[in-house]
């Protein structure tokens, strides 16, 4: 599903900051996009174990409404690797947390992300569970970037909405930490008319 930018008024106005939030993505829009993801998931996998596995921090709404809509067993687990810091490009240099994660080696698995831009986490995180022997290793991501072939060849089995390359927050994707807690998708602008570079 490709989303256009919406206009309205702002989601959010942080005078202090000069940043505001135009509104883009509604609650209710996300809500119904991550079910039918999860009727996607449920028809191919047939209700069978899964192990969902949320690259923080952005992905955690949508891992915890994607679980929620799905039918059969599922496990959750969480990784971190950052590529961001306090900017609004991806960089180069990428690290990866271990945190606690179980036996996965024969099990498939369902990387859940935020976005998809570069795909540098995303590529990370495949490589080292098919590293560790995974069954499958699928993903499953709520925002993908309009152009991202040209940097990734990572295809998603998954997608909730392709967007314009602009940068978004709430809902858990954030700007220096700041805006994950909104319930809709906003894109960020500064003072003066600037935007935010895509994520």
């Amino acid at each position: 599903m490709t989303q256009d930018r919406s206009s309205g008024p702002p989601l959010l106005k942080n005078s202090e900051r000069g940043e505001t939030v135009e509104p883009f993505l509604s609650r209710d829009e996300i809500a119904a996009r991550i079910k039918a993801i999860a009727r996607e998931i449920d028809k191919r996998h047939n209700d069978k174990r899964l192990i969902l596995i949320s690259l923080l921090k952005g992905s955690v709404f949508f891992l915890a409404d994607l679980a929620r809509s799905l039918h059969g067993d599922v496990e959750l687990y969480f990784m971190q690797l950052s590529s961001y810091g306090n900017s609004t490009r991806p960089g180069e240099k990428l690290e990866l947390y271990e945190l606690p994660l179980p036996n996965v080696k024969g099990q498939t698995i369902i990387l859940v992300e935020d976005i998809l831009d570069t795909g540098q986490t995303l590529s990370k995180a495949k490589a080292y569970f098919e590293n560790l022997g995974c069954g499958a290793v699928e993903i499953a991501v709520l925002l993908v970037k309009e152009g991202h072939e040209k940097e990734s060849t990572l295809n998603p089995d998954y997608i909730g909405f392709v967007i314009p390359d602009v940068f978004v927050v709430g809902y858990g994707l954030d700007y220096a930490e700041r805006y994950r807690q909104l319930p809709d998708i906003g894109i960020l602008h500064f003072d003066g008319g600037a935007e935010a570079d895509g994520t």
